[in-house]
């Protein structure tokens, strides 16, 4: 089955224990690496066309107006035919208890008929949210599983070990 990883994520700031650290990296993107690694699946980076703020606390306020005003934050478009992809991989960080707009946008904008859709979040603390529920909602034609919510800290921390059971588990 062919596969490709699609994800938002973030670089400047995060949260790790309450306590905001730096990152050179987005903790999504780490993961979608990964999964890459193991299934050798493509990438896609979703990227806004106007960039988040760098700053943890000044994201989350714009993740808060987007989440409040039910935005639709734009993307760089880019032509994914989806017909050639059996699963995705579909990664995000959770802001507001929930993937940000900008994912919104994305799932509004395709069809995932016969696709095999794998949801993994990134978090501070609060688990994937109601990020599910959304997803049951926005993911049109597709089967959509478990999402797999890890912590910030084990992606700074490498602890990615119940990542790989969870790729090959359709």
């Amino acid at each position: 089955m062919k596969s490709i990883a699609i994800y938002f994520s973030h670089t400047g700031e995060t949260i790790i224990n309450n306590e905001i650290k730096p990152i050179s990296e987005g903790n999504t993107a780490k993961v979608a690496k990964r999964i890459k690694e193991y299934t050798e699946c493509d990438l896609f980076e979703i990227k806004p066309l106007k960039e988040y703020p760098f700053e943890y606390e000044e994201c989350l306020r714009v993740a808060k107006k987007e989440s409040r005003e039910d935005e639709r934050p734009l993307y760089e478009k880019a032509a994914i035919n989806f017909d050639e992809y059996d699963v995705i991989y579909l990664g995000y960080p959770i802001w507001e208890g929930s993937f940000p707009r900008i994912m919104a946008t994305f799932l509004f904008d395709n069809d995932f008929k016969g696709k095999i859709v794998k949801p993994f979040s990134t978090h501070g603390g609060s688990t994937s949210g109601y990020s599910d529920k959304e997803l049951l909602g926005l993911v049109k034609n597709g089967k959509v599983k478990d999402v797999l919510a890890l912590t910030a800290e084990q992606v700074v921390e490498d602890n990615l070990d119940e990542l790989i059971g969870w790729v090959f588990d359709y």
